[in-house]
């Protein structure tokens, strides 16, 4: 699947959903550097508190990882591969699956275990609680954007 599959199938989705809000909410965020910096670059207000915590992980996804990182830092092509399998951001996984329409069961599974290897490990677990929680996701998560891909292709 190319950025641009990964791109169109996120672009009209929600800002917000109940998990990962919930998970930001709770304090299992990222604290600093990667999308908050890019965020506080880009004059967005930092908070995560209340029903709509910003930046949002649309905002993440969208421009901090695709545009900003993938393809003005990396040079990547809208053509080029996505591969979910480098991303380790919790909280941008678990709205991932939710935007995508995954099991609602599945996603609050992955949320509990990516928050118990958290408190336990401290902000040191967070890519290993994001490694597991692409192990619930990631085969579903791709099969449910290449079948919008076929469906909608020009």
């Amino acid at each position: 699947m190319t950025i641009q599959q990964v791109r169109d199938f996120y672009e009209n989705k929600e800002e917000h959903y109940y998990i990962s809000t919930c998970f930001v909410n709770c304090g299992y965020h990222q604290k600093k550097g990667g999308y908050i910096q890019n965020a506080k670059n880009a004059g967005i207000d930092i908070n995560f508190d209340g029903e709509k915590p910003s930046p949002n992980q649309k905002w993440h996804l969208i421009v901090s990882y695709i545009k900003i990182h993938l393809i003005d830092k990396m040079k990547k092509s809208p053509d080029d591969s996505f591969y979910v399998g480098r991303l380790l951001c919790p909280e941008l996984l678990l709205w991932m699956a939710e935007a995508a329409g995954l099991d609602e069961d599945m996603i609050k599974g992955a949320a509990k275990k990516a928050r118990e290897i958290i408190v336990e490990k401290g902000r040191k677990g967070r890519n290993k609680a994001g490694r597991l929680i692409k192990e619930d996701i990631e085969t579903d998560l791709e099969t449910k954007i290449m079948e919008y891909s076929e469906r909608y292709k020009n």
